[in-house]
């Protein structure tokens, strides 16, 4: 017989909603919309579960509200390399917990650079106010072999990160606010078990190697971190992938 130990649940600081449904019907009973978001916003600071972000998103939507009383607007992209269209819900509902307006623009599928360099793109249109950098390590390490020395993986990351900070050049010339990069979380399996450290070249190795190097030079730059790679380690790798929601 094989016992697991439950996980805790992630946001589990937030109270529950003892009745989510009833909660929701009746946010969207309010004839003043005002009145509804308020409610909406309330009922975001419960712990839910991804269908309930999901339906009480798609209420908030459904306002087609772009400013209110005691909110905050703000239009963010997320500029990524594997599928992020299923995060704005969850994006858009924290913001809400948090009362802020969120207007999520999701770059086409691993277009990102495209997007960049165009300047008839979506992306200048929506003209953002944050860009966030959402970035697989898969295409930074692909190309490192597993026999690679340790100068040749820092030589490669090297590249990556030269051009990395090329796109927040760029990013910042058509984002008035902030730019903020993601830590690469690590989703490799391993080759040899505990002895993948002594490995240059195992994939667990190149990434931890590859978030260093990234958080020196985003220090360097001004720019702005957002820690997933952390995060996953403290809730676990399934907690933060689910090869069912993704595509890379």
């Amino acid at each position: 017989m094989q016992i697991t130990t439950p996980r805790c649940p992630m946001m589990s600081w937030l109270p529950i909603a003892r009745d989510f449904r009833g909660d929701l019907r009746a946010a969207l009973a309010c004839t003043n919309r005002s009145d509804c978001l308020d409610k909406l916003a309330s009922l975001a600071a419960h712990r839910l579960g991804f269908l309930e972000t999901v339906q009480l998103e798609r209420a908030f939507g459904q306002l087609g509200l772009k400013q209110a009383p005691g909110f905050m607007p703000i239009r963010l992209a997320v500029l990524a390399s594997s599928t992020v269209d299923h995060l704005s819900p969850a994006i858009r509902v924290g913001g809400l917990r948090r009362r802020l307006l969120i207007d999520v623009h999701a770059g086409r599928f691993g277009q990102y650079r495209q997007d960049l360099l165009d300047p008839t793109s979506s992306l200048y249109q929506f003209s953002p106010q944050a860009v966030l950098f959402s970035l697989t390590a898969r295409e930074a390490i692909a190309s490192i072999p597993l026999t690679a020395s340790a100068a040749e993986v820092d030589e490669t990351i090297a590249k990556f990160i030269d051009e990395l900070r090329s796109f927040w050049r760029k990013a910042r010339e058509i984002c008035s606010g902030v730019i903020i990069q993601q830590t690469f979380i690590d989703m490799t399996e391993p080759l040899f078990g505990s002895y993948d450290c002594f490995v240059p070249g195992a994939p667990t190795r190149v990434v931890a190697r590859l978030n260093d190097r990234l958080c020196e030079v985003a220090w360097q730059d001004g720019g702005l971190l957002l820690d997933v790679a952390r995060a996953s380690q403290r809730d676990g790798i399934d907690a933060w992938f689910d090869a069912g929601y993704w595509l890379q």
